[in-house]
């Protein structure tokens, strides 16, 4: 997603803090998330002999700006370009995106009202552009019940949700399971994509970043008919903003883990 896109609804670009605001007793879990304390400390497993490492946090680089749906906006598809640096692996052993975290959000007038099994999908392309390479894809519902929800106020310039007023927003972050998609042989790439994909209706929001973020490593396909489009070649390098995402790596030893 560019800043061009996005231009007449910014008032300017600026690192926001976003922190979670105390629900008012409405039943809301509001401990912290289980994601964060997992993509933290990496671990191994004698049973499989892997090890889970995080190569990719959002809140790492960016801060959350503005909750996007999809039939709201010009884009089906948006997708980041990310680097992992592989341990020193033998033959028989592999690496490749064990799971992928998205910050899912509902605005706090709707919440309640939300349909259940509403879908949103994820991608991931073994290659450091979508057009080449393997690919897979998930899909799932979000249940609310199935979620951990914390309460967030969006900054005066949210681009898209604010043009609708909803600054407050419930967000989760939702976990998609690549383990039995991606085959155990890994990936090739160590330059790969992650990104979230909308089908119609598209009505699940998903958290976006700071509208800051490298151009250069922003994929956005703004509609089947136009293919995949590299936003740096469009709108310069530093003035995109990326969908809020954790990106987690399974390595695969065939020697005993350490």
């Amino acid at each position: 997603m560019t800043r061009a896109v996005l231009f007449l609804f910014l008032l300017g670009c600026s690192d926001y803090e976003i922190k979670p605001i105390v629900p008012n007793n409405d039943g809301v879990d509001s401990g912290v998330l289980e994601p964060q304390t997992e993509l933290s400390e990496p671990s191994t497993s004698e049973e499989d002999c892997t090890e889970q490492v995080s190569a990719f946090d959002i809140e790492e680089v960016s801060t959350l700006q503005d909750s996007v749906r999809g039939d709201r906006v010009s884009w089906n598809r948006d997708g980041v370009a990310l680097h992992y640096d592989p341990p020193a692996l033998v033959e028989g052993e592999s690496w490749r995106v064990s799971s992928v975290d998205v910050l899912v959000m509902i605005p706090t007038a709707h919440f309640y009202s939300f349909q259940d099994g509403q879908q949103i999908s994820v991608e991931v392309f073994d290659s450091n552009t979508p057009d080449l390479g393997p690919s897979w894809m998930l899909t799932l519902p979000v249940v609310r019940s199935e979620l951990t929800w914390l309460d967030y106020t969006l900054p005066f310039d949210a681009a898209i949700a604010g043009q609708y007023s909803e600054f407050e927003q419930k967000g989760a972050w939702m976990r998609f399971d690549f383990a039995d998609i991606i085959p155990e042989e890994g990936m090739q790439s160590t330059d790969f994509i992650a990104g979230v994909r909308w089908f119609p209706p598209a009505n699940v929001a998903v958290g976006y970043s700071n509208f800051n973020r490298d151009c250069g490593l922003n994929w956005t396909e703004y509609g089947e008919n136009t293919g995949w489009i590299l936003n740096s070649t469009s709108y310069g390098q530093n003035s995109c903003s990326w969908p809020m995402l954790r990106v987690m790596m399974e390595n695969r030893y065939i020697d005993d883990c350490e």
